[in-house]
């Protein structure tokens, strides 16, 4: 009983400093709030953009993951939904991160993850006279699997990370066309 209750113990403090290591100093560690109207707004029209995939840590490679896989399924989950992906640097883009951690004082294999989205976007800043990329878009997940499940629950995770983003974009399209019926109806 008491190594199940060490355990359990160690699976929190994994989590917390997983939690911990994902947000920056200056981030709240407040649950992310849901998209407000102009954040889902800044979203319509959009049909191309890039993806990218931050590099992943040697360990998820060592386990056969990799960052251009999730990007590949990334891509094939967004273009099975009318998107395009698309290269160079004058679009906005989707940006995807994927961490885990572990304790290696437990004599289990259990990693704490994470799975950040975020899309960017060029905004003009009419009080600095000048074009900032900024996130409109992002989200942030988070879990604990052992060792040999961990490629299945980040491959789910990210099928239903990318799957939310798509609702978003397509609720922005429906508000914006919504928003254009009614004021032609006028």
């Amino acid at each position: 009983m008491h190594h199940k209750c060490a355990v359990a113990i160690a699976m929190i403090a994994v989590g917390i400093l997983a939690t911990l290591a994902t947000h920056s100093p200056a981030e709240p560690m407040l649950p992310k709030k849901r998209a407000t109207s102009d954040d889902v707004i800044s979203l319509a029209g959009i049909r191309q953009f890039g993806v990218t995939v931050a590099p992943f840590q040697p360990f998820l490679q060592e386990i056969g993951m990799s960052a251009e896989h999730v990007r590949g399924r990334c891509i094939d989950l967004l273009e099975e939904a009318g998107y395009q992906a698309v290269n160079g640097n004058d679009h906005p883009y989707l940006s995807v991160a994927v961490r885990a951690f572990t304790n290696p004082k437990l004599d289990i294999a259990i990693h704490a993850y994470s799975l950040e989205t975020k899309f960017l976007q060029p905004i003009e800043l009419d009080r600095l006279d000048r074009t900032l990329e900024v996130p409109t878009y992002a989200t942030s997940a988070y879990g604990m699997s052992e060792t040999e499940n961990l490629p299945t629950h980040l491959g789910m995770l990210v099928d239903a990370r990318i799957k939310a983003f798509i609702r978003v974009l397509q609720q922005a399209e429906d508000f914006v066309n919504a928003e254009e019926t009614s004021q032609h109806a006028r």
